[in-house]
């Protein structure tokens, strides 16, 4: 009787865990512009945060203020599409960081990419969420 009570509730135990590791695995993507301003993609939301002008290479150059906003899941996918997208074509990425590169890093894939029309759609789609009417 014991022994089917401890193994009855092991398994809730084990299936409970399972649930809430499940459940806080969440997919994020990092975006560092050609300026070096990071953008933290969530399922839930989208954090800006600039480089000020001490941290810039020119030493005027300000990304302007930190930012957050809530996106939906639908534009979530949206947004992971185009990451993807980025990450598969390997054309316009380098080895090495230059100037007017960017990174971007999914789980423990980084990419460099080079100037091109796909990263510039993926930065327009950032911006259309920060940038408030």
């Amino acid at each position: 009787m014991f022994k089917k009570y401890y193994l009855f509730v092991l398994i809730l135990v084990c299936l409970s865990f399972s649930f809430c590791k499940q459940q806080t695995s969440i997919t994020m993507y990092q975006y560092t512009d050609q300026n070096n301003n990071i953008y933290t993609i969530s399922e839930t939301g989208i954090k800006y945060n600039p480089i000020s002008p001490n941290e810039s290479s020119s030493g005027v150059y300000s990304g302007g203020k930190k930012d957050s906003v809530v996106i939906s899941k639908e534009q979530f996918i949206e947004i992971s599409s185009l990451v993807n997208s980025l990450i598969q074509n390997t054309e316009n990425q380098i080895s090495r960081r230059e100037m007017m590169t960017s990174v971007l890093i999914k789980d423990s894939i980084k990419v460099i990419l080079k100037p091109s029309k796909e990263r510039i759609k993926f930065e327009t789609k950032l911006l259309q969420f920060l940038i408030k009417d």
